[in-house]
């Protein structure tokens, strides 16, 4: 159930959503676990939004600085991936004696 609480997911879900009231690059606000999403937005679909506007969304997750990275948003961006992968696309572990 909580696969479709996550950023990417509620951050698709408000890009639909311009898509579907035919707005042009609006400014979002979003106040505390919102800044997730925003961050979502603002990181991968920078041309959709002409601005953010963060409300007390003060938690380290809320605010994704790529240059640093953010372990929790990475690591949930990798397991969204993983089921993409296959074992072929990765060199042979090598074996330690």
């Amino acid at each position: 159930m909580t696969a479709n609480y996550n950023a990417a997911r509620l951050g698709d879900d408000v890009l639909h959503a311009i898509g579907a009231l035919h707005l042009s690059h609006p400014i979002l606000a979003g106040h505390s676990l919102a800044g997730e999403e925003l961050s979502y937005i603002g990181f991968h679909h920078p041309d959709a939004v002409a601005g953010l506007i963060y409300l007390d969304a003060g938690y380290r997750y809320a605010l994704y600085d790529q240059a640093h990275g953010q372990i929790l948003l990475d690591t949930l961006k990798l397991r969204d991936m993983l089921p993409q992968m296959t074992r072929e696309k990765f060199p042979p572990m090598s074996q330690s004696p």
